[in-house]
């Protein structure tokens, strides 16, 4: 549930106006990752966001799933890739 809450919140607190469209693709990848029970609870996934096309994982640089979260987001219309930014360095990054 931490997932949804600082993704979503993320999405709301961007600046501008919801789109429903971002809103909607948002919503399938943190169901697809909350499906997947190798993903669902994984203390190393901090946040999913959008930028245009492309998902923003906020993961562990070591994590090992990270292939597998890259392969459920691809598959989601409207994704077109997916990039991964190590938590350690968001985290320290103050």
């Amino acid at each position: 549930m931490a997932l949804w809450w600082r993704s979503l919140k993320g999405e709301v607190h961007r600046g501008q106006p919801v789109d429903f469209g971002r809103l909607r693709t948002l919503l399938k990848a943190l169901y697809k990752v909350s499906a997947e029970p190798r993903l669902s609870n994984a203390p190393q996934l901090r946040t999913l966001a959008l930028v245009a096309d492309t998902v923003v994982a906020e993961s562990d640089e070591h994590w090992h799933e990270r292939d597998l979260l890259g392969h459920l987001l691809r598959g989601i219309d409207h994704v077109n890739e997916v990039q991964f930014v190590d938590s350690a360095i968001r985290n320290t990054a103050v």
